[in-house]
């Protein structure tokens, strides 16, 4: 008889005294759950740390699947309510970046700074980003309609932050009205288009949380290479955010 037949029949007999090891380092759920309530904060952040810190270590780690899975049965388990929780489609969250680079004019070899758009879908965090040779309010409307032409469609609505290329002047307190252009811009898609509550910082948490990372991740794969225009930077960035895609994009579980 075998080793395996003898681990068998030992757990046919004595369930409790063989129990499942799994093959990667332990994940403390309860401590996953006081993260998550954090500020910008996310399961996809919170498992890339602690796949990195397996790395260092030497040890396996869960794959992201089983990782939400498992935080999943953790909450249904304590009865907790999970922190996040998003629809597939329902929203898209825009946001000017605040890392900007910039592109190299050839005749006279002048850098001109380039400010980057983020967006992101916060179900499946898949992101776009374009330079934009300034925050006006065309480059704001222009990149929207390139965003909805790569997302290859639109949302139910899109959330952005109280930036002056979107809202008009509002009142501390009191309704917080799109300006005209952007308005139409919505009215002609048929996008419901949600300014952030003022002092509400959670509502874009997604939407800078992403930003910042795309757009750092873009700039670093980029800082070796000139462009000689806006046009073959944003070229760069195309290919720059495609492989960041395909690179972090995993199907979505719920709460997560």
């Amino acid at each position: 008889m075998s080793e395996r037949d003898d681990d068998r029949l030992c757990g046919l007999f004595y369930p409790d005294k063989l129990k499942y090891k799994p093959g990667y380092a332990p994940v403390d759920y309860s401590y996953v759950h006081k993260e998550l309530k954090k500020t910008g904060v996310t399961g996809k952040l919170f498992w890339e740390e602690y796949r990195a810190r397996c790395e260092k270590d030497g040890v396996s780690a869960c794959s992201y699947i089983t990782f939400a899975k498992n935080y999943k049965k953790f909450t249904a388990d304590k009865n907790y309510t999970s922190h996040i929780e998003h629809k597939l489609g329902l929203e898209i969250e825009v946001y000017w970046s605040g890392p900007a680079t910039s592109y190299t004019e050839p005749d006279t070899g002048e850098r001109i700074t380039a400010y980057l758009f983020a967006a992101t879908m916060p179900c499946s965090q898949i992101s776009y980003v374009e330079a934009a040779a300034g925050m006006d309010e065309k480059a704001w409307l222009s990149c929207h309609v390139n965003m909805f032409r790569f997302f290859g469609g639109t949302p139910v609505k899109v959330v952005c932050d109280n930036l002056k290329t979107a809202v008009t002047p509002h009142p501390k307190r009191g309704e917080i009205i799109l300006n005209e252009a952007y308005l139409s811009l919505g009215q002609y898609y048929s996008v419901a288009i949600m300014p952030a509550g003022v002092k509400k910082p959670k509502r874009k948490a997604d939407a800078e949380g992403s930003a910042g990372k795309t757009a750092a991740a873009v700039i670093a794969k980029l800082r070796n290479d000139t462009f000689p225009s806006l046009a073959a930077l944003n070229a760069g960035i195309r290919k720059a955010v495609k492989e960041f895609n395909d690179k972090t994009f995993r199907k979505p579980p719920e709460h997560l």
